[in-house]
């Protein structure tokens, strides 16, 4: 089983653009990498989907940090 939990940013008035993350390289490299996870769990690639998904979660957090 696979849970997410997505948040809605509410704190906007502090930032400069609000949509300079669509163009972010590492926002597209993470977006890629979800949409490949969700075909590999679509094909039953168990591993791969895994894979996948933890190199996006690994890159989603880097930006946080």
């Amino acid at each position: 089983m696979r849970t997410e939990i997505m948040f809605r940013r509410v704190d906007t008035e502090n930032l400069v653009d609000t949509t300079s993350y669509a163009t972010s390289e590492n926002y597209l490299k993470t977006l890629h990498l979800y949409q490949k996870s969700y075909e590999l769990e679509v094909q039953g690639d168990v591993k791969g989907f895994t894979d996948t998904y933890l190199q996006a979660i690994q890159l989603q957090r880097a930006e946080q940090v």
